[in-house]
């Protein structure tokens, strides 16, 4: 089964605050919905590779990218996981000094269990939890 999610929004941060948060793999478990812990490796100074371990009903999975970061762009690839292919990017730009625009773009194909775990209700809840824990994160 062959998903994608977008997500855009306007945050009251700074670019390099956003940036910082999405660059930083350790605090992910802080935002993203059922992530009990995660972890970067520093390949370059713009290629990493990120480790996120998640439960899902009562199931553990382990989520490895590589992931390769630019001025305003952070784009990740799985090398390991759940996941048949999964390919997302973070795109941020700024709209004046204080409000920045926030893209999430992920393109996932997963197998039939996978698929069922991840349908459109669980999708729109996972993206409105991320987006109220990391306007948490930034505290706005």
């Amino acid at each position: 089964m062959k998903k994608v999610i977008k997500e855009e929004i306007y945050l009251d941060a700074k670019v390099s605050d956003i940036f910082q948060l999405l660059e930083n793999y350790e605090y992910y478990e802080k935002f993203i919905p059922g992530c009990k812990s995660s972890s970067k490796k520093v390949i370059t100074e713009s290629v990493s590779q990120g480790t996120l371990n998640f439960e899902f009903l009562n199931k553990d999975y382990k989520f490895i990218s590589l992931n390769n970061s630019t001025k305003n762009r952070i784009e990740m690839k799985q090398l390991e996981g759940p996941f048949k292919s999964f390919l997302s990017h973070w795109q941020i730009e700024s709209i004046d000094a204080s409000k920045t625009k926030v893209e999430f773009y992920a393109k996932i194909e997963t197998g039939m269990v996978m698929g069922l775990i991840l349908n459109d209700f669980m999708i729109n809840n996972l993206k409105n939890l991320m987006i109220q824990t990391l306007k948490k994160q930034l505290n706005i």
